[in-house]
């Protein structure tokens, strides 16, 4: 077999496997965004009473188990709904505030530590990313935050240190798309 040909093979079976690689995604999809979990996420909706009102809160997981080989612990992704009167990505003057106690409960709740935080846009849409160091060095949480009006969207994954980072994490944060 010629060098051309071996070539033009080897890049349509890569292609192949890449584009039957993408089909084994569960795509999860709101009137808000989409994004692709490696398979069918569990999801609970509850309303939970906040000292600025009732928030509603869905929450949507894979937990992949030792069987399934993956990389990660854990895929989720919680989708908070605010009242208008109490945040909104058009307040800038309220969002460091916001964010700061979105960030500094996150590392509470979870007993950890704080390795980076970056301030972003996700669209034009003001975001935070957070990783946290838990479980005293075995895992890594990584947390991308999004404020979609009075909306928050957290995308998360939590992670073997030794396996982070990893493709598979990189791809659920990269499938996650505002409509």
């Amino acid at each position: 077999m010629s060098m051309k040909i071996t070539l033009a093979v080897l890049i349509l079976f890569c292609w192949s496997s890449a584009s039957s690689q993408s089909n084994k995604f569960y795509i999860y999809e709101t009137d808000e965004y989409k994004i692709n979990f490696p398979t069918e996420p569990v999801k609970t909706n509850e309303e939970v009473p906040s000292a600025v009102g009732t928030l509603l809160i869905t929450v949507l997981s894979y937990e992949p188990g030792e069987a399934a080989r993956d990389s990660n612990y854990v895929y989720m992704v919680i989708d908070s709904r605010y009242p208008d009167s109490s945040i909104h990505s058009d307040k800038k003057e309220m969002l460091d505030k916001f964010f700061r106690g979105a960030i500094d409960g996150a590392v509470k709740s979870s007993n950890g530590k704080i390795i980076s935080e970056k301030t972003g846009n996700v669209g034009k849409f003001p975001s935070r990313e957070i990783e946290v160091d838990y479980g005293n060095g075995e895992a890594i949480i990584k947390i991308r935050m999004i404020l979609k009006g009075s909306r928050m969207i957290l995308v998360q994954t939590i992670t073997n240190k030794t396996l982070y980072p990893n493709i598979s994490s990189d791809h659920f944060y990269n499938s996650f798309k505002l409509k």
